[in-house]
């Protein structure tokens, strides 16, 4: 098995889609304050609707799952693709890619140790009352 690297990455998250000079702000004295070993901030993905959570890593740090709004009534799980040089450094970020069909909520996502499943809670009743 190969080794794994480990890599110092900083999430901030929020529900602000354009992100402006406060956050980035903010995101820089965080880096300054907590002493983070971080060259360069990436913008993951935004959301118009709710804030992005349950970010999680892949235990290699190649892919990170969170949950996210498609609309007030529902929310699926992404991926995104990290690929890193050799010196440990991010070469690559990947677009988001929608890897859940929610009937009404998925959340939670959490990757098996071996990696090769992904595993994530769901809310799958929908119970209108009807008037």
């Amino acid at each position: 098995m190969a080794s794994i690297q480990k890599k110092n990455i900083g999430l901030l998250g929020g529900s602000f889609d354009p992100a402006h000079k406060g956050h980035l702000g903010i995101s820089n004295i965080a880096i300054k304050k907590l002493n983070l070993k971080i060259d360069k901030i990436h913008k993951l993905d935004t959301s118009k609707i709710r804030e992005i959570r349950d970010a999680v890593f892949s235990h290699d740090g190649g892919w990170i799952a969170y949950s996210k709004n498609i609309s007030l009534e529902l929310s699926g799980i992404f991926l995104i693709k990290i690929t890193t040089s050799k010196s440990g450094s991010i070469s690559f970020i990947g677009e988001p890619v929608q890897v859940t069909k929610p009937v009404r909520h998925d959340f939670s996502p959490h990757f098996d140790p071996e990696g090769r499943w992904l595993y994530f809670l769901s809310v799958r009743v929908y119970n209108p009352i009807w008037d």
